[in-house]
């Protein structure tokens, strides 16, 4: 909790400060202080055990919840808001735990918690601080809380015991009286020890001027023995209850119910907050009710109206023990039933042993025995009926037995109409075995109109009634029989539970809510209606809450039916937004995701969808130049896919996207990792293949991405027989670019390896599989390049560009031409990749454009481009590029640019054979032989210049040079001995 409770809390502390410095507090009241606060804390342990007995009564317990909070003697809270942190999660501890309400969190623990008899609840090493005073008086009080059971959702046990600080709040009543109620219960921390200083009272002998202050030692020695003697005071207490409850219990043996409750109540006197004791009150009074002559008597002859005899002579007998004068039962009730149960024990024990023709041969007997008498053995009847009917469930076929049983059921009823047994069971048979759910009803008509309200029985029969009114369709008569049922037994949530899922069906969305609730009010742990309430909230736009009632189900156990439904529910919206999605229409897709979610909180399908989006998005960011937005938008993904990866561990596609998305971002290590898992977890995730290799070649690790491509060329394969097998022609087409694909990304690796027949054997497989793959034809062209074949390479760039125009394509092309020397067609090509390469690419393109407009003698263009290529980062350790922009100056007159240019190039490369022979040509321009003849010497000496590269310099800049027989000499013999006659 250490946010919400420190801000709840421990806004006090801030705020106060600088409160008076001479509050002070009497020793009499700071040790009735201490004891107050200790008090509490242990009655925050008997609330905790009563909540968490397993046979508490839903509404006694809510009413227990409602007054820890409430003015009440067993109030411990300040109020139903104050934050406790959690612990009712095992792993829960300090600075991993939530905050919750106190009532929500007196709630969950009851349904959370495994319930026990016995208090499995122990606090323990209690220990109580100094008072301190803010806006109001206060103490921390450290506890040692172990529960002794099991979390239910996850079968687990607590482990730990767990220290807790519960901050206590005391409100003076006079007198040196003191009520003490928790404010806020957080895991202790250390580093905030309750011994701590901060805020202390002062507290002082008594309230006079001259009262000394009390030590601290002292206080401690005082109130421990204060507390001490508080105890011992509670001790007697709790010995007078015990025994109170254990003379009870004896008078509830002997049934003496009346001094029993008035011994129960005298327990409750001294000590309130005991489950069990509420139960044996909530018994005693109960037996109290029934325990009557009258009442017994009348139970018994409505019994034997039934011809339930064995019951009606055990409530005779009852009777007769409340009111032993009243012995003519004997002879006027008990002996003639007695009678009756002998003779009808023989085939009845035929039937319970199993002797089906046996008990119905001993009906018979005595049937015929007493042939004129039948209608005094209805039972004998209803027994054949039984021995028929389970004749029928062990051969379903068989008719004789069938038409026999419901005709032994309905004579039973004819000689007594009020059977209750055999009413039942023709009720059911009819139910079953004849599907006669009509005649069924007219038998439960009968048995709602003749059970008394008072009996238990009479409420479920409206509700087996109205069960069969709903499959007949008539659902108003359906909903008027649980309205019946509701009215006789108002506190039983099943009842409103029927009555809410007809309603449902029905589509009466806000009757239904009403009593969804009334039966998880009554219930809370009443699994179907969460589960019902939240179908319910579906159909009236309440996803988030329906969500929660599915979730507050699906704790307390579902069956896998509803487990389906919900997930259903939740796909749906799903692959609504699927469709918005696949529209590009983002706003609602997002909307349908999140019902989805809303119902289903994991939906890992919802999560990718949510993560599409943005990775959509980030897409078209990129294409339209916002970066910094795309980024976001890819981070956002990488978050929602991560979301769906924790939902489902092995959701392959969300890693591959992942790491796509880590990709686009260049966080290339992470890409490869997301890969890594998806493959793991689907190693047939061809995507993800792919994908690793590419990303690997993107760091230049392209021995590496050679596996990733070999695998998925296996995969493809697989796939591409498979659906030929199949016949699935456009499925072959689209697998055969796909191995088009990875040809052609194998062939780029194996390129830059340097490995050119193995790379031009793969980009031919990519040809042959795909002839319009203008990336296959591209690498081939770099592969032609390469080894010096530049009319093939020039074929390949030109087939690329025939099925795409591509701006690397035309560079390409552009390079090869210019190594061609055909200048003007590599212009044209340096054009389109310049108006195409718009993000730039490409850095050296107008470099190349301009030696293209360099060599075509076309000098003013070639300096344009030189100039804005020269205010490039990729110029900064070009050597190269300012040996020929020198030159370019040189050639338009301009030297001493040329000489400031060529000395760059110098100052990166001091061995630039161009530069030096540049600089070489710009002095023999200016006269400075000397100076020119040993730039030239330099530059002869590197051994790197050719015929081609210094013949029109020569022509143009040296002719004056070289009148001079001496620098003519020496630079002939120059040439001879260092010129090379190819590159």
């Amino acid at each position: 909790m250490k946010q919400n409770y420190y801000v709840l809390v421990g806004i006090f502390f801030l705020l106060l400060s600088n409160a008076s410095a001479q509050d002070k507090i009497t020793l009499k009241d700071a040790k009735e202080i201490s004891y107050q606060a200790k008090a509490t804390v242990q009655g925050l342990e008997g609330l905790l055990n009563y909540v968490t007995f397993s046979e508490n009564v839903p509404s006694e317990l809510q009413e227990v919840i409602a007054n820890s909070y409430k003015p009440s003697r067993n109030r411990v809270f300040y109020n139903k808001n104050i934050i406790i942190e959690d612990d009712i999660t095992p792993e829960a501890g300090l600075g991993k735990t939530k905050d919750l309400p106190a009532e929500k969190y007196l709630n969950d623990l009851d349904i959370h918690y495994e319930k026990t008899m016995d208090a499995s609840i122990s606090f323990s090493n209690i220990a109580v601080s100094s008072v301190k005073k803010k806006d109001y008086v206060y103490v921390k009080v450290k506890f040692d809380a172990k529960f002794g059971s099991k979390f239910k959702p996850k079968k687990a046990a607590y482990t730990t015991t767990r220290t807790r600080e519960a901050l206590v709040r005391m409100e003076s009543e006079g007198g040196n009286k003191w009520k003490a109620f928790i404010v806020g219960i957080s895991f202790y921390d250390p580093a905030k020890p309750l011994e701590s200083a901060d805020n202390n009272i002062e507290v002082t002998t008594d309230e006079s001027v001259n009262a000394s202050v009390v030590s601290e030692e002292e206080l401690m020695r005082e109130r421990e023995s204060y507390i001490q003697a508080r105890e011992e005071e509670e001790k007697r207490k709790e010995a007078i209850f015990q025994e109170y409850f254990s003379l009870a219990n004896t008078l509830y043996s002997s049934r003496q119910y009346k001094e029993a409750l008035e011994l129960f109540e005298k327990a409750k006197e001294v000590k309130s907050l005991v489950p069990s004791l509420d139960k044996k009150i909530l018994d005693t009074k109960r037996m109290i009710s029934e325990n009557t002559y009258d009442n017994f008597k009348n139970k018994a002859d409505q019994a034997k109206s039934e011809r339930r005899f064995k019951d009606a002579i055990q409530l005779y007998k009852e009777a007769l023990a409340i009111k032993p004068d009243a012995h003519f039962l004997v002879d006027t009730e008990i002996t003639p039933l007695t009678k009756k149960l002998d003779e009808l024990t023989l085939p009845k024990n035929k039937l319970e042993s199993g002797d089906l023709q046996g008990a119905i041969d001993e009906c018979d007997k005595i049937l015929k025995e007493n042939k004129k008498a039948k209608n005094e053995f209805p039972e004998l009847y209803y027994i054949k009926g039984m021995a028929y009917q389970k004749m029928l469930e062990k051969k379903s076929d068989d008719s004789r037995s069938r038409d026999r049983a419901l005709e032994s059921f309905s004579s039973a009823i004819e000689y007594f109409p009020n059977y209750v047994d055999a009413r039942l069971a023709r009720a059911e048979f009819y139910v079953m075995h004849k599907s006669d759910f009509v005649s069924a009803i007219t038998d439960y008509d009968v048995l709602t109109s003749n059970a008394l309200d008072d009996s238990p029985e009479k409420p479920i029969y409206f509700v087996k009634k109205g069960r069969l009114k709903n499959i007949v369709q008539n659902y108003n008569g359906a909903a008027e029989d649980y309205a019946r049922a509701i009215a006789l037994s108002p506190k039983t949530a099943s009842h409103y539970f029927d009555l809410g899922e007809l309603q449902f069906r029905l589509k009466k969305f806000d009757e239904a809510l009403v009593n969804f609730n009334k039966a998880i009010t009554l219930d809370p742990k009443y699994n179907v209606a969460y589960y019902y309430r939240g179908l319910n909230y579906v159909e009236q736009k309440e996803n988030r809450k329906a969500g929660a009632d599915f979730s507050e189900a699906e704790k307390l156990g579902l069956e896998q039916v509803q487990l389906q439904m919900i997930e259903s529910i939740s796909n749906n919206f799903f692959i609504a937004g699927q469709n918005f999605l696949s529209a590009h229409d983002f706003i609602n897709a997002d909307t349908a995701f999140n019902h989805a979610l809303a119902i289903r909180n994991c939906n890992a399908l919802a999560l990718h969808g949510k993560g599409e989006i943005r990775f959509i998005t980030a897409e078209e960011q990129n294409l339209r130049s916002y970066f910094s937005a795309s980024k976001a938008s890819y981070q956002e993904a990488i978050e929602l896919y991560r979301q769906a990866i924790k939902c489902k561990p092995t959701y392959s596609e969300a890693q591959y996207k992942e790491g796509m998305a880590h990709h686009r971002i260049r966080e290339y290590n992470l890409a490869l990792q997301s890969y890594a898992a998806a493959i793991q977890s689907d190693n047939s995730n061809i995507k993800a293949h792919i994908a690793s290799g590419i990303t690997k070649q993107e760091i230049l690790d392209f021995a590496n991405s050679l596996q990733d491509y070999n695998t998925a060329l296996s995969l493809l394969s697989t796939s591409y027989e498979t659906a030929r097998k199949a016949g699935k022609k456009e499925e072959q087409t689209a697998i055969r670019n796909d191995i088009s694909r990875v040809h052609q990304l194998y062939g780029k690796s194996m390129y830059h390896l340097k490995q050119y027949p193995s790379s031009l054997a793969s980009l031919n497989q990519a040809i042959e599989h795909n002839e319009k793959n203008a990336e296959a034809f591209y690498y081939r062209g770099q592969v032609y390049e390469a080894i010096d074949n530049l009319s093939k390479a020039l074929k390949d760039y030109d087939a690329a560009l025939k099925v795409g125009q591509h701006y690397k394509y035309y560079y390409a092309n552009g390079s090869a031409l210019h190594k061609s020397k055909n200048y003007p067609l590599a212009i044209n090509n340096f054009n389109e990749a310049v108006r195409l390469d718009t993000l730039p690419a490409v850095s050296n393109k107008l470099y190349l454009r301009g030696l293209s407009y360099f060599k075509n003698r076309m000098l003013n263009d070639a300096m344009d481009d030189f100039t804005e290529y020269a205010k490039t980062n990729a110029v900064k350790s070009d050597s190269i590029f300012y040996a020929d922009y020198a030159l370019l100056h040189l050639y338009l007159g301009k030297d001493a640019e040329a000489i400031e240019n060529f000395n760059q190039a110098l100052s990166m490369q001091q061995n630039n054979p161009k530069a030096l022979f540049g600089l070489g040509c710009a002095y023999a321009k200016g006269g400075d032989y000397q100076k020119a003849l040993e730039l030239l010497e330099k530059a002869y000496q590197t051994r790197q210049l050719t015929k081609d590269e210094i013949q029109l310099d020569e022509q143009t800049f040296l002719v004056d040079f070289l009148k001079v027989k001496t620098n003519k000499k020496r630079y002939n013999e120059l040439k001879k001995s260092y010129l090379l006659t190819a590159k």
